[in-house]
Parts: structure tokens; C-alpha cells; sequence
């Protein structure tokens, strides 16, 4: 709950948060005016490939803000 908090509380700040994740993707997304997402959002990222964040930063809206970053779940045995 921590860490969804602190990405709110940066958010207010921002157009978007984002929580890296230690394999390249990232474990947060967050938009302070989700109904403006631009129609890029998330066009041409390659999921699950570490570059997953290098190509989502340029499709959120500016500016965006980092947050700690710690594991994902991307499959079960991730969870």
C-alpha cells in the first residue's frame, strides 16, 4: 500500500508515474488524467522483453515520474 500511496502522492505532480521493474518492464502505470491518454499509449512496446519500459516511456503523457523500482509479476511463477 506504501509504494501505491507514494506513486499517488508523486502523481499530483505529473502527468504520468511509472514503477520500473528490475527486468526491464515495470510493475506500476499511472495516469493523472487517464479519459486524455494519448492514442500512442502503449503503441509499438515490446511486452515482456527488457526494453518494455524504454518504449513505453515516450507514449505517456509529459512529464512522467519514476518511482522505486522492485519486481513484477509477469507470470506464475513470479507470483
Amino acid at each position: 500500500r506504501a509504494h501505491i500511496a507514494g506513486a499517488f502522492r508523486v502523481l499530483g505532480a505529473a502527468s504520468s508515474v511509472i514503477g520500473p521493474a528490475a527486468d526491464g518492464g515495470f510493475w506500476l502505470v499511472g495516469l493523472r488524467h487517464p479519459t486524455r491518454a494519448p492514442h500512442r499509449l502503449f503503441q509499438n512496446v515490446r511486452w515482456s522483453h527488457a526494453e518494455t519500459l524504454g518504449d513505453t516511456l515516450p507514449t505517456l503523457p509529459q512529464p512522467v515520474v519514476l518511482v522505486e523500482t522492485l519486481r513484477d509479476v509477469d507470470d506464475a511463477d513470479d507470483l
